[in-house]
């Protein structure tokens, strides 16, 4: 790529400073992680970006005070700015507005990154970052085989083994096939035989890594982008429109050579075995073990849920198609359409794994149209760019620029990688890298300096406005990182003060309040628990975890209205929960509206939750609506469902007592002393029958026994010391 230095003759301290900033940015962003904190991916490296970002356009204002001539407007520009509009628009119907005004802040960073690369374009710059992305790929995918295999680095905190630095196994695969391109341009410009084989070994490491990986979307969206640049590389070249090479033998050369040695590097390491499978939760799944088995799952159709979260998504889109439901609300609207149909049992998406249903759901029609624009746009200019240019430099550039953003855009299908960092660093660089080349030649003066200033200087003020939201968010997951920890040591006290730290920095989380109302609970402050679930409300207004919560601990203050009413708002977001129902019908049955209890207690068996606790609480109810022979058949349900359920045991004998089945009650009584013989409770009931059936000697043990148990009041004790002197034992 040494021909790419010919273009910058002079060393200007901007070009210095935009170079060097990237490559801070694209080293930095793909490495660094904070591990003291809930998401150690997310808010440090946001952070970081915004950093580099203010750098960049630092760059770029010193580019403007220095020059008189800038680059013209382009093409690209209006969709990002539409882009930008629209989620700002979207702003004020956001539910949680602090998460909403992150995503803001996110994306403007980018945008103003993308604005500040397309102005400050430079061939010196293009070549710095190329290199940075192939160095960063090749020590993350080092990393990532080294924890596929269980020989190193498995220290890095993780959600899906291997993940090198990105937390989960899917996010560094949308790195990996966005940085494989640029590798490959490097491999393809070289004529030295040391670097051919040096970038051929790191596209082949990132290749291994890919695979182990197990990200089959990610293999979907490379393989596809590679069969298609390949394709059209073949025939434009064959057909001669592609100036920029003159034959596919001086394009490749010897490099075949060296790609069939890679090649079969490549097939030999793929076919080891995971060797960190016996790390709890973050091995690789068992059906995508070989990685030939997760291929033939492709094939299979199997998709992990997502075709139930995209359809339900669809129906969401539906009836918001205009304006969408609010950036950053899809998963706070969801459930209402899911109706608790998870994907497993109590789990499901946190957002539906399909960047274009996302926008379509969060910023309505107009935004999907307008993102769909910006990626056509950027094609479009990468086309009209082959066809022009007579370097094989400026073609191979846009050539890798256009396959990352065509893979990631296709994996987009089946992912997230908009949400992520790295991922989206990379999107908007290579917008800005073609925004460059396409208006190289479309530079115009410029009079004013200040006029020239004025954008850069204010995109800088808005950056480091930008950076207190993201520090604030990045420190509430830290304090929410502190209040969990605490949590798992039961230190209530200090996980309750850590949550209030958090929530005090900004909500980005709504589960915070979850865990502050377990430590108000596990405190015995059960006021203070029921409002952290009330105030969850305000951040997740369809959380069904909220409402059963709230139902419960009302419930358990005497508050039977609201608890009603909670149990019923969980149930019109999780009709099928049979918990829910048993919730409801305790409640209901404490209110006296015995039929409805035994409604809900009927749906909760129905539901599949007729377990041995809601059988004998259906069996009480009866009880007390003098229903005895239904409250019998429960109780012994409950006994049939759990044998060792002592309380079933006392209330089928006492029942018995009542019926007068009395040699019956005593046999049931003895058997429940067996399970727990500390209990005073059987032994009193069991002298009384033995004193109704004549046996006075049977009676005073009984009464005897239960004194000694007994530890409540006196009164109980006494008539029980006068009754055995009665008996004259």
């Amino acid at each position: 790529m040494q021909s790419v230095d010919t273009r910058d003759t002079r060393s200007l301290l901007w070009r210095r400073i935009v170079s060097l900033s990237g490559v801070f940015l694209l080293v930095a962003v793909p490495l660094f992680y904070f591990p003291g904190s809930i998401r150690p991916f997310l808010w440090p490296k946001l952070l970081i970006a915004q950093v580099g970002a203010i750098i960049v356009t630092g760059g770029w204002f010193l580019q403007c005070w220095r020059s008189k001539t800038q680059l013209g407007w382009n093409p690209l520009d209006l969709p990002v700015i539409a882009l930008a509009l629209v989620v700002t628009m979207s702003l004020p119907i956001s539910i949680n507005s602090y998460k909403g005004s992150m995503e803001l802040v996110k994306l403007f960073t980018f945008v103003v990154l993308y604005f500040s690369i397309s102005r400050t374009f430079s061939f010196s710059c293009v070549q710095a970052w190329t290199y940075t992305i192939c160095v960063v790929s090749g020590v993350v995918s080092v990393i990532g085989i080294l924890q596929f295999l269980g020989i190193g680095f498995m220290w890095i905190p993780t959600g899906g083994q291997p993940s090198a630095t990105f937390l989960y196994r899917n996010y560094a695969a949308m790195f990996l096939i966005m940085a494989l391109p640029s590798t490959l341009v490097l491999f393809l410009l070289t004529r030295d035989l040391k670097r051919e084989v040096l970038f051929g070994v790191v596209c082949t490491l990132v290749l291994v890594f890919l695979v182990y990986t197990r990200t089959r979307g990610a293999w979907v969206a490379l393989g596809c982008t590679l069969t298609i640049f390949t394709g059209l590389a073949v025939w434009n070249v064959r057909m001669g429109t592609w100036k920029f090479v003159k034959n596919l033998d001086d394009l490749v050369g010897r490099k075949t050579v060296v790609a069939a040695c890679c090649l079969a590097i490549l097939i030999l390491m793929v076919q080891a075995s995971p060797g960190m499978q016996d790390t709890p939760g973050v091995g690789i799944p068992e059906t995508k073990t070989k990685a030939s088995a997760a291929a033939w799952s492709i094939l299979e159709g199997r998709h992990s849920g997502r075709l139930l979260v995209w359809r339900h998504t669809l129906e969401l889109i539906q009836d918001h198609w205009l304006r969408g439901v609010g950036i950053g609300n899809w998963e706070l609207i969801y459930p209402q359409y899911a109706l608790g149909e998870f994907i497993r049992p109590g789990w499901t998406f946190l957002r539906p794994h399909n960047d274009y249903l996302m926008i379509a759901s969060e910023l309505g029609i107009f935004g999907l149209i307008i993102f769909i624009w910006l990626f056509f746009t950027a094609i479009r200019l990468v086309v009209k760019t082959l066809l022009k240019t007579k370097d094989a430099v400026e073609g191979l550039i846009m050539v890798g620029a256009g396959m990352s953003l065509f893979a990631i855009s296709l994996h987009a299908s089946f992912s997230f990688p908009r949400e992520r960092i790295t991922p989206s660093l990379l999107f908007w660089l290579m917008l800005g890298i073609i925004s460059g080349i396409s208006s190289r030649d479309r530079r115009r003066a410029e009079p004013g300096r200040a006029r020239r200033l004025y954008l850069p200087a204010f995109l800088i003020i808005a950056l480091l406005t930008g950076i207190f939201p993201a520090y604030a968010a990045f420190m509430a997951d830290r304090e929410h990182f502190v209040a969990a920890s605490y949590q798992a040591k039961e230190r209530w006290d200090d996980a309750k003060s850590a949550a209030d730290r958090s929530i005090g920095w900004g909500v980005c989380d709504y589960r915070i309040f979850f865990l502050k109302a377990q430590a108000c609970l596990a405190m015995g402050d059960y006021e203070a628990a029921l409002d952290a679930n009330q105030r969850c409300l305000m951040y997740h207004p369809n959380s069904m975890s909220a409402f059963q919560n709230i139902g419960k601990l009302s419930a358990k203050l005497g508050d039977l209205e609201t608890a009603e009413e909670a149990f019923r708002n969980a149930l019109s977001l999780d009709p099928d929960n049979g918990g829910l129902y048993h919730d409801l019908g305790l409640t209901l049955g404490r209110r006296g509206k015995v039929d409805q209890a035994l409604a809900a207690y009927e749906k909760a068996i129905e539901k599949g939750a007729g377990s041995s606790v809601l059988r004998f609480n259906r069996a009480g109810l009866y009880r007390r609506s003098g229903q005895l022979d239904s409250s019998i058949v429960d109780f012994q349900q409950a006994v049939r469902l759990d044998p060792g359920f002592f309380q079933a045991h006392v209330a089928i004998a006492e029942l018995q007592q009542v019926l007068g089945k009395r040699d019956s009650a005593v046999v049931i009584y003895e058997r429940a002393i067996e399970l727990n013989s500390q209990s005073p409770e059987p032994y009193y009931n069991l002298g009384n029958l033995y004193l109704e059936k004549g046996e006075n000697q049977n009676a005073a043990n009984a009464f005897k026994k239960f004194l000694e148990l007994w530890v409540s009041d006196s009164e109980t004790s006494e008539r029980v010391r006068r009754l055995i002197g009665k008996l004259g034992y």
